[in-house]
């Protein structure tokens, strides 16, 4: 006789996140997800799919105050800048 107890991952579970056809900024991530997700998730995800080559770093935008923000896009979608 065989039991199979099928035993759950502790913790929260992964969370899937769509990245924008356009070039889009890490903020701009954070204010169109639907799923409750913090900016240090966000920037981990961003920063995990650059290195898989899923996504470009397209250049920074100046802010008026503050650091300035990397603009990304998806990795086929980078042509004449990704704009």
């Amino acid at each position: 006789m065989t039991n199979i107890v099928k035993v759950s991952r502790r913790g929260r579970p992964p969370v899937n996140i769509s990245w924008p056809d356009v070039v889009f900024t890490a903020q701009d991530v954070v204010d169109t997800t639907v799923s409750k997700v913090s900016r240090v998730t966000i920037h981990s995800k961003l920063n995990k799919a650059v290195d898989a080559g899923e996504l470009d770093v397209v250049g920074m935008a100046k802010t008026s105050n503050g650091r300035p923000r990397v603009k990304y896009c998806k990795a086929g979608d980078n042509v004449n800048g990704g704009e």
